[in-house]
Parts: structure tokens; C-alpha cells; sequence
């Protein structure tokens, strides 16, 4: 069994191979490579299993249409979403991040609308149309073993017909539910709130840094202002919840 400390790195690690895994494949990925993942999940995963199936497909079938840059920086939405909606929020920190996070998103769809960025508008929108499916897919997650091994299957299927890339997607998306799951279970809150920030914001900076994978300017600027809006955002939660328990 892992503890939480491995937990954490290994969902850091596998987030890390996702986002690679879509700047390498991102024109030839199937819609496959990210149906897999929940499949190991149903139907025990109930409502939320299926809601995070629509998002996850939803997502995938957008992939092909988007460049990478903005495919894995839509995800800066999720902590957005979680120190927005979450129990431990207050609402001015919330409309701080929300009206950041909308600001971003304007610009980018202004820009692409205006073909001064690559990519489609309308499927910028279905791409965090549906992240925030996800989000809310994982805050009613409820899920109970046993696991599903048949989606090894179309793994193996993947593999066979040279997707590699796709097969690789698939693998990480399934681990990080999967070590997500288990550090809601056994690590404490704080620890899941900063790693839903730490993940999507080491996916995207494994693309900056990436050699042969381009990052436009007004999308990084658009991540490192949202990224730092949720930091901000993370920091008065936990500075107001430290001065009311002196209290």
C-alpha cells in the first residue's frame, strides 16, 4: 500500500506523462485513449462515474481540434472551480478567481476568434465545458472496489495498432484517478487542495519546457495568471482558516 507522500508524487508523476502524452499524439489521439480510464471505474463509480465518462469523452473528442498548449491549460480551471465551490471557500476569494479565470478565457477565445491564435473558439469552450464536467464528476465521486480489468484489453488494443502515445494517455489518466482517489481516503484535506493546483500546473510547464512543442505568449500568460490567482486564492483561504482557529 502507498502512504500519502507516494500518493502524491506518483499522481505528480502520471500527470506529468498525460500532458506529454497529448503534446506528442495530440492530431492522432482516438477517442479511445481517455474513454478507457473510467471504464475501469464502472459501473461501481455510479452517477459520477458516467458524468466523468462524458467529460473525459467530451474532452478527447476536442483533442485532435486544439493545440496542446491550451488542451492541458484548460485544466487551471479545476482549482479555480475547487477554491470557488469548495467547503472551505469565501466568497470574495471566490469571485476573485472566477472573474480572473473568465478574463483569461475571454482573451484566449478573442483571440482565436480574431485567427491570431491557433485553434477553434468553439472548441476551446467544449474543452472547458468539459473540465468543469469533470470537476464536478470528482467532487461526487463516490467510488467502491472492485476494480474493472477488462479496459487492460483495449490498452493492449491500442498498443497492437501503434498508438502508443494514445495507450500511454490512457495508462496515466486511469493512475491519477486512481491516486486521487486514494489520497481522499487517507491524506488530509490540505494536502488534496494544493495538489489540485500542483497538478495542472506541472502538466503545462512540462509543454514550456518541452523543445519541439510551442507555447504562444497570451496562452502562458493566460496560465501563469490563473495559476497565480489559485495560489492567492489557496493562501487567504488558509491565512483566514490560521487566524480564526487563534481565535
Amino acid at each position: 500500500m502507498m502512504n500519502p507522500p507516494m500518493l502524491w508524487l506518483a499522481a505528480a508523476c502520471v500527470s506529468l506523462g498525460g500532458a506529454l502524452s497529448i503534446g506528442a499524439s495530440h492530431a492522432s489521439l482516438p477517442l479511445l485513449a481517455l474513454v478507457i480510464p473510467v471504464l475501469f471505474f464502472l459501473p461501481a463509480a455510479g452517477v459520477a462515474g458516467w458524468m466523468m465518462f462524458a467529460g473525459l469523452s467530451l474532452y478527447g473528442f476536442t483533442l485532435p481540434y486544439q493545440m496542446p498548449a491550451i488542451s492541458v491549460a484548460v485544466w487551471m480551471t479545476v482549482p479555480v472551480l475547487a477554491l470557488a465551490f469548495g467547503p472551505r471557500s469565501h466568497w470574495q476569494v471566490s469571485v476573485l478567481v472566477i472573474c480572473i479565470l473568465l478574463a483569461m478565457n475571454t482573451g484566449i477565445l478573442a483571440l482565436q476568434s480574431e485567427g491570431k491564435l491557433p485553434g477553434s473558439a468553439i472548441v476551446t469552450v467544449a474543452q472547458v465545458a468539459s473540465v468543469c464536467l469533470v470537476w464536478f464528476a470528482a467532487r461526487c465521486w463516490k467510488f467502491t472496489p472492485p476494480y474493472q480489468l477488462w479496459p487492460l484489453l483495449l490498452v493492449a488494443a491500442l498498443l497492437v495498432a501503434g498508438h502508443l502515445g494514445a495507450a500511454a494517455l490512457a495508462i496515466c489518466v486511469s493512475l491519477l484517478i486512481y491516486f486521487l482517489q486514494e489520497l481522499r481516503c487517507k491524506a488530509p484535506e490540505k494536502w488534496l487542495s494544493h495538489l489540485i493546483v500542483i497538478l495542472p500546473a506541472i502538466a503545462f510547464a512540462a509543454l514550456v519546457l518541452h523543445p519541439k512543442l510551442d507555447v504562444p505568449s497570451p496562452v502562458f500568460v493566460a496560465w501563469i495568471l490563473t495559476l497565480s490567482s489559485a495560489w492567492l486564492g489557496e493562501y487567504l483561504i488558509e491565512n483566514e482558516d490560521e487566524e480564526e482557529e487563534e481565535l
